[in-house]
């Protein structure tokens, strides 16, 4: 059965066991950071070193703070309004509702797995493990890669998207260790929180868009072969 534009798969069929397992090995990085910093109200020794290190090779908190606070956010929402507006042009209801990764990934961390973690700074009620901001770059970069690169013929462009998706996702979590907007780690677990809460959900969505159609494949079929009544 081959699918229309409409309606192609998200994820190549050959692909999605390896997807699943990259959801897993990201799921276990990220539990096992939490387990590490649960309940824990100061910066291990490790991330003492890398801010340090940071700060005195970078400096200027204040310029990248507000890139942390400011530039990330909007640049990610122009990003999902651009897929959404893309999509529902395209009439791709896989590709619209796989957009739904990015507030679904912030969601699940801002309201389970920041609470689940509990990290805070002393005298600071916000819960830091893992980033919300990097949480939405990486649900973002696997909306890019999953809806727009392989929409390029040439391998070289899709590559240098590639690329320069794992640059800016790069440059989203230097700017929020260096604009002390989260810590090292809690910083870096963020980025694979989204990309597996992303890629999970469009796996998911493959899953049921491929279930229906079989469905109605079957029905298709079952009505053709059935005898006719005189």
């Amino acid at each position: 059965m081959t699918q229309s534009r409409a309606d192609r798969a998200l994820i190549a069929p050959r692909l999605r066991t390896a997807a699943w397992g990259v959801v897993g090995g990201l799921g276990v990085l990220v539990v096992v950071g939490g387990a590490v910093v649960h309940h824990d109200r100061a910066p291990l020794h490790l991330e003492v070193r890398v801010q340090d290190a940071i700060d005195s090779h970078i400096g200027n908190t204040q310029a990248w703070n507000h890139v942390f606070g400011t530039v990330i956010p909007r640049v990610g929402l122009v990003l999902l309004l651009a897929l959404m507006t893309w999509t529902l042009i395209q009439r791709w209801w896989r590709g619209l509702l796989a957009c739904a990764a990015g507030p679904i990934a912030v969601a699940l961390t801002e309201h389970v797995l920041k609470p689940a973690v509990d990290r805070k700074d002393p005298g600071n009620p916000e819960l830091f493990y893992p980033s919300g901001h990097l949480t939405g770059v990486g649900a973002i970069t696997v909306l890019v890669l999953v809806l727009v690169v392989p929409r390029f013929g040439r391998p070289g462009v899709r590559w240098s998207v590639v690329a320069l998706c794992v640059v800016a996702a790069g440059m989203a979590l230097l700017a929020t260790i260096a604009g002390h907007g989260h810590g090292p780690l809690d910083s870096l677990a963020g980025l694979p929180t989204g990309i597996a809460i992303a890629l999970a959900w469009v796996l998911l969505l493959d899953l049921v868009f491929d279930d229906v159609a079989r469905r109605r494949l079957e029905a298709v079929r079952s009505r053709a072969t059935a005898p006719v009544s005189r």
